[in-house]
């Protein structure tokens, strides 16, 4: 049954009793533009930087990490890349120092252990 059919009976019913439905033929189309890749968020990094070497640094790296996914799930592209940059640049940080910082202390030690 048809719209012409309802029209001609506005009562919606035929002459067998049963309701005439009205059929749509709209089409919707959604198009969705391409997304950019994730960034990696070097959240392992972070949390290795946290254990071994630098526990400030690495703690900064792994905020930083969090917030890229978070990000990106919002559409914030230039942000997700610039947390990911950032968590990166903490955690390498955290890396170098952590390794300047063992380095001192093996090198005191052993200084240490030879004077007595």
């Amino acid at each position: 049954m048809d719209y012409q059919s309802v029209a001609r009976n506005p009562s919606g019913y035929d002459k067998q009793g049963y309701q005439a439905i009205p059929q749509h033929t709209d089409t919707t189309v959604l198009v969705r533009q391409p997304q950019q890749p994730i960034p990696d968020d070097h959240l392992a990094f972070a949390i290795f930087v946290t254990v071994c070497c630098c526990l400030p640094f690495g703690i900064v790296g792994i905020v930083m990490s969090s917030r890229v996914r978070s990000l990106y799930a919002m559409g914030d592209y230039q942000g997700a890349d610039e947390s990911s940059q950032s968590a990166k640049n903490w955690s390498f940080a955290g890396l170098v120092f952590g390794f300047i910082w063992i380095g001192l202390a093996v090198i005191i030690v052993a200084v240490s252990a030879a004077s007595h």
